[in-house]
This record gives C-alpha cells, structure tokens and sequence, in this order.
C-alpha cells in the first residue's frame, strides 16, 4: 500500500508514513496556541513567558537556491528562536566528535532561560553525497531536533544554482556536476537524515508555496516548533538571483530530468511529497519491460 499522500509544507512521521504530519492527522491535535493564549496558560500554571524551558536545535538544510535565507529571515523574528552568527556555519559539515557545548558557541545570544530553538541555515547539510556526516552528528546532539527541508523543481533549482555561481565567479566548464545532482537528489537527502534516526523530525516545505505565501509557511513552520504565533514582518525575497537570463540549453534541462527521475519518484512515493513539479517527473517515467514470454 502507498503512503497517505502529505501536502507540501508538512513534517514526516514514521510507521511506514500512515501517521503523516498532514493536516487530516492535525486535526486530532489541540490548536496552536498564539501569543495571547501562551500568556494566559503559563500565568495560569505560575509561570512566565521566560520558564519556557530549551527544547534543542532547528535547522534549516536546504535545498540550496530553495528559499532558506527568506525562510531563515523570517523564523529569526520569533523571540524563542536565536540564531548563529552567519547564516551557514557549516559546523557538521566535517567529521569530528559532536560537542553542544562546542556547537552552542556559535550562538552568541543563546539564553536558554528564554529561548526554545537555536536556528541554524547551512545548506551544506543536504549535500550529504560530498559532506555526509551532517545528519549522523545532528543526531548526536542532545534535546530535541528539528529538520526543516525546502524543495523546488530540481531542473529550476540547477539552473538557479549556475546562475549563483556565474554572478559570484565562481562557475567553471568543469563544474562539479555531482555536485549539481547531489543537491538536487531530494529522496537522496532524506534517507540520510532517515538513517540517522531523524526522519520523524523533519518538515518538507514546496518551495513556490514559500513563494506564494511566505507568512502563510513561516507560521506553519513555527507550529512544527511547538512556538506562539508572534507578528511576522513580511520581508523581501532574500539571495535572489541577479539575473533572469537562461543558462541551461533546454536539451540539458532534458537530460537533467532523465537524470533525476527516479529520485522524484521515490520523493513522492517513498516519502510522500507531490507538488505541481513533481507529477511531470511521474508522467515521463519509464514503464517497467514486461518479461518476454519463452516461445512455445
């Protein structure tokens, strides 16, 4: 039997995905409590807004060109959250004993009488094929965990990717083209993080839904958090490309889907994740050979 289909922007719970982060499976859960609510409950038990105790550590992986700065702006307005220094510090991205201490240093403003989450955007961390230890050594931190993954149309998000690294001259003929291919491998990425024991921690996130309605997503993922819902100051697109101009012939935009069909097959049904771009991937698949029959 397939997995229940899940609807971007939503987290994967295990059992085989019968017990999906969707909104059906929500609808069992206690609403989101907002600002006021929040207040109203800790006065109730004697508490302060400050006695929420340290959860643990969100991340936000990528996909890279996938709309994790504009993500990343939003979420750091909540008061609970605090964030790294930069953006991407990469700290798993190399093997090595897995310290919080070590790791917690890179958030200057941590207070953990105040705040739930640590926030932290390296999309470093779903390129596991060139730096695989990010999903092992997240796993090792204790508290809780949070993965928050952005996806796009592959293709888009190649050709988003070259035209980053022309603008910033960094392209070259002999790109690293596994590389291009290894962080548009989505199923790929979520294994890893499967393998490691997180697969129930993460959250899936379209990025055109992201696109259409940013405030709409910003308050979903704080939800996934377990925070209030605070005033979101809607903000610009972030890390966008500088330049509208194609790089990719339509042929290798062609030869790129052939490539990555499979992975998108296994996205939406191994892992429950279907979008407007996902269902060319599912239509161009090719049918599996019948086995010819031994003439008599």
């Amino acid at each position: 039997m397939l997995p229940l289909r899940k609807q971007p922007g939503t987290a994967v719970s295990g059992l085989a995905l019968q017990h999906l982060y969707s909104w059906r499976f929500r609808a069992s859960l206690p609403p989101p409590l907002h600002a006021g609510s929040l207040r109203d409950f800790l006065l109730a038990e004697n508490r302060s807004m400050t006695d929420m105790p340290f959860r643990g550590y969100a991340f936000i992986i990528g996909a890279m060109k996938c709309g994790t700065t504009t993500l990343h702006t939003l979420l750091e307005q909540h008061p609970a959250i605090t964030v790294s220094q930069e953006k991407e510090p990469n700290f798993f991205k190399k093997a090595g004993e897995t310290c919080a201490e070590d790791y917690e240093k890179i958030f200057p403003e941590l207070d953990k009488t105040r705040h739930v989450w640590t926030l932290d955007g390296s999309t470093s961390y779903s390129k596991t094929k060139r730096w695989p230890n990010p999903p092992k050594r997240i796993a090792e931190l204790p508290g809780e965990k949070r993965i928050i993954y952005l996806m796009r149309d592959p293709v888009a998000r190649i050709e988003s990717h070259i035209a980053h690294s022309i603008a910033r001259g960094r392209w070259q003929k002999n790109y690293d083209v596994k590389l291009l291919k290894d962080a548009s491998s989505y199923a790929q990425q979520i294994a890893a993080y499967e393998t490691a024991g997180l697969l129930n921690d993460m959250m899936l996130i379209d990025f055109d839904e992201l696109c259409r309605e940013p405030i709409a997503m910003a308050t979903r993922v704080f939800e996934f958090l377990g925070l209030d819902i605070p005033d979101i100051v809607p903000v610009p697109p972030q890390n966008t490309r500088r330049t509208q101009q194609r790089f990719m012939p339509e042929e290798d935009a062609t030869r790129w889907r052939k490539r990555l069909n499979q992975e998108m097959r296994t996205l939406v049904e191994k892992y429950g994740f279907e979008a407007e771009w996902t269902r060319p991937y599912l239509e161009d698949a090719p049918q599996p050979k019948r086995p010819r029959r031994k003439p008599r």
